[in-house]
């Protein structure tokens, strides 16, 4: 089960937006909320003459440094009010990048938990630290839907299935934090052995030793691409959660972050865990 998940604060002003996710989570399972903030960074700051100016520069740290601690307080204050346990972290090392820094932390954790990007925070800043948590941390991440309520403890689960390693990770990473009642094995355009008569059995029959409910779906994508087939069942089969292994490749980054599958999890109650 979840002990303790990671919220990377990331937009200056918006930092309940995600802890109010991580908060419904922390209490369906008892877990503690590390919330961390990037650190300060300078961008150069150059003369007219091209030259770096120290004074400036090092106006421009106390400013950064004062901000911080205004959010760091504002952060502590609303999780005293409304979290059982919790802690606040930053960093001052001001050369790491921030999804670096993340990312240690993550390791720290049992989960990272991530609202898709608000109107205000761009596309690189958002795909850059879910890259870091994903790719870099040896953790799963849990991406939620923008301005959705979120249905905690996850009990009825679909896990899109492949034969791969990521698969079989995510897989596992749900059954340690999760303990679910209930998860359908979708398949969607499988490629069969003609041998295998009877296709996700072997995976079925071992989900089974954890999960009291298990059972197999398998459906053809057919005009819509697999990504919208997977978020169409679990929309149909009121799931609390989707299950994907997370991969090393461009369509996945816009998949969780933009296009046509960010305004589908946007309309659906569903968040997704992923793991690589």
């Amino acid at each position: 089960m979840i002990k303790d998940l990671l919220v990377p604060i990331i937009r200056p002003g918006g930092e309940t937006d995600p802890l109010s996710v991580a908060i419904t989570i922390a209490d369906a399972y008892a877990a503690h909320i590390a919330a961390v903030l990037p650190a300060p960074m300078l961008s150069a700051a150059q003369t007219p003459w091209g030259v770096t100016s120290p004074s400036l520069v090092q106006s421009l740290l106390v400013e950064e440094e004062r901000a911080t601690r205004q959010r760091v307080a504002a952060l502590r204050e609303y999780l005293d009010a409304h979290a059982r346990s919790w802690d606040v972290r930053t960093h001052s090392n001001l050369l790491q990048a921030s999804p670096a820094a993340m990312a240690m932390q993550a390791r720290y954790a049992d989960l990272s938990v991530m609202r898709l990007p608000a109107d205000d925070v761009t596309d690189d800043e958002q795909r850059g630290l879910f890259s870091a948590l994903l790719f870099e941390s040896g953790r799963p991440v849990l991406v939620v839907p923008a301005n959705r309520h979120v249905a905690a403890p996850f009990r009825n689960i679909v896990l899109a299935w492949k034969d791969t390693r990521e698969a079989a990770r995510a897989l596992h990473d749900t059954l340690a934090l999760f303990s679910p009642a209930s998860m359908d094995i979708l398949m969607v355009d499988p490629d069969v052995d003609e041998r295998e008569e009877d296709p996700g059995a072997g995976i079925a029959a071992h989900v089974a030793k954890h999960v009291p409910d298990v059972s197999v779906a398998i459906r053809k994508s057919g005009t819509l691409s697999i990504t919208t087939t997977i978020l169409l069942h679990a929309a149909e089969r009121g799931a609390d959660l989707v299950v994907a292994g997370g991969y090393g490749h461009s369509r996945l980054r816009e998949w969780v972050l933009g296009g046509t599958t960010h305004e589908l999890l946007r309309r659906l109650d569903t968040p997704v865990l992923f793991s690589h």
